[in-house]
């Protein structure tokens, strides 16, 4: 009997450290990439913009929160184009 009183500690052991390594995994994953997402809506040129010193108003709008000011000071702004509406036809 004592035998089988310490098969089910082991098991339990092992099944504690298979759960502890899943959910490191787990979080290693999820950290990886929100660090990503974060970077994709930073970045200017991958919202399909471009940072200049100003957007133009008649078909440019400025995408806030980018990294501009941190790549060139000289031009902070994010100028992404404007969608068209659909063409008439």
């Amino acid at each position: 009997m004592k035998k089988k009183g310490v098969s089910l500690s082991l098991n339990a052991i092992v099944i504690a450290a298979i759960a502890l390594i899943v959910l490191v995994v787990l979080v290693y994953i999820f950290t990886t990439r929100s660090r990503d997402f974060v970077w994709g809506t930073r970045n200017c040129i991958g919202q399909g913009g471009e940072c200049k010193n100003g957007c133009d108003s008649s078909y440019e709008v400025e995408y806030s929160g980018t990294n501009c000011a941190d790549l060139n000071p000289d031009e902070p702004n994010c100028c992404v184009p404007m969608l068209e509406g659909p063409q008439a036809t």
